[in-house]
């Protein structure tokens, strides 16, 4: 029941050096299967009601149902939660009713000790789950019930942290890593966009070295700023593009959001298959410009600070003279235990909705609306669970089953409603 979800940004490895990968029964997949540019299903899905369960949320409540910082969960077969939360550094489990099972873990770096947490959707099942310590460099296996089993380090084929991590349902684990920021003494100095060209790496458990997947993908947009007499800073791009990707047991699905595309590329580095979709124009136009300036404007004005007026045209003068002219086409994909493929179109300045492709045999076959204050984390072919961050950041988890519905009543499906009750 699991899905196979992509992560968030993650931490240093130690160094060792990789070799290419080779898998020998991948090697008999020597052309990608055609693929035809696929227009819109007229399925579309929205949360049926109330959600089935519902965990978290309350700041009252006893300290396992208080959530800082979920990084990561995952639905068991029998409709119970696995959630890793970084603020506490620990993981927890939910029975399907909503029920505290157990916490495991704490802030130390001793085994079964956390210096970060992120809980690994791709290979976390109800007897084992898997969590990546990026500051201890190190994943750690436990039980189905929190009993810590083994922890092992991850290798990375260069000197830089790895960026995301994530799992195969077969225990493979996929590196990105922060690419080629800085080819020479003189980049480090040259002020605006950039984009990094980043590497794929994968590494089973017990191998010494990892294995580079693919080299020079398009990865993630940045920006330098360069000020006389301070080292120069450098960020992530407003509104840029991320590889994003998702493993399977037999390659791993990969886009980089410069256009509706996905491709499959098998452990040998080659490409097996690719999707491609229609979508709304990536261009960026005034009213997206406007749009975010007014929500940036809102975020100073609401802190009730004097000088927040210079401090607001200050930061708008900065990102303005840096926004690309198009949107990245996604912004995540994850697959389910079924072989089923989602991927999530990248969210516009002022949309109230997020939106998700379905894909069943490579076809498209749904198209999901979500509230924008639900973010999914795992996903099965009828049920999304989600995070939920309210206007005070408390968050919670929730499921929800997914109805098809009319184009009427999706828009009202999506609108702002308060979440949900929790259970506890």
């Amino acid at each position: 029941m699991n899905s196979r979800v992509i992560g968030l940004a993650l931490g240093a490895v130690t160094v060792l050096v990789a070799e290419r990968g080779h898998d020998a029964a991948s090697e008999a997949v020597a052309e990608p299967r055609a693929s035809v540019r696929q227009e819109a299903p007229q399925v579309t899905l929205v949360p049926a009601g109330e959600p089935v369960f519902v965990v978290g949320g309350r700041a009252d409540g006893p300290e396992a149902y208080e959530f800082h910082r979920i990084e990561g969960a995952v639905r068991t077969a029998d409709g119970g939660i696995i959630v890793g939360v970084r603020g506490s550094y620990e993981v927890r489990r939910f029975g399907p009713d909503g029920t505290h099972l157990w916490s495991s873990g704490r802030k130390g770096d001793g085994p079964g000790d956390f210096r970060a947490v992120s809980l690994l959707g791709g290979c976390t099942t109800a007897q084992s789950v898997f969590v990546y310590d990026y500051q201890q460099r190190r994943i750690t296996v436990l039980d189905g019930d929190g009993g810590l089993v083994r922890t092992f380090p991850l290798t990375l084929p260069s000197y830089r942290p790895a960026r995301t991590v994530r799992c195969a349902p077969d225990g493979r684990f996929v590196m990105a890593d922060w690419g080629n920021e800085t080819n020479t003494e003189k980049d480090r100095f040259v002020a605006g966009p950039h984009r990094l060209s980043v590497s794929l790496i994968y590494q089973d458990e017990g191998r010494a070295r990892a294995r580079i997947l693919r080299e020079d993908i398009p990865g993630q947009d940045r920006v330098t700023y360069v000020e006389e007499g301070l080292e120069p800073i450098s960020g992530p791009r407003r509104w840029g593009r991320s590889v994003v990707y998702a493993p399977t047991d037999k390659g791993v699905w990969m886009g980089t959001g410069d256009d509706y595309e996905i491709e499959f590329v098998g452990w040998n580095g080659k490409v097996r298959q690719r999707l491609e979709w229609t979508g709304p124009e990536l261009a960026v136009n005034q009213a997206d410009l406007d749009a975010y300036r007014a929500s940036l404007r809102e975020r100073y004005a609401g802190r009730g600070e004097s000088g927040w007026r210079a401090e607001f045209e200050d930061r708008w003068n900065r990102e303005s003279a840096n926004l690309p002219s198009i949107f990245p086409s996604m912004s995540a994909i994850l697959t389910t235990s079924a072989g089923g493929l989602w991927a999530e179109r990248y969210a516009r300045p002022g949309e109230s909705e997020r939106v998700w492709y379905f894909f069943e045999d490579g076809r498209w076959t749904k198209t999901l609306y979500l509230p924008k204050s639900r973010y999914v984390l795992d996903a099965g072919t009828d049920w999304v669970l989600v995070r939920i961050t309210d206007s005070l950041g408390v968050q919670r988890l929730a499921v929800y089953e997914l109805v098809e519905a009319v184009e009427a009543d999706a828009e009202s499906e999506t609108s702002s409603a308060p979440p949900p009750e929790p259970f506890r």
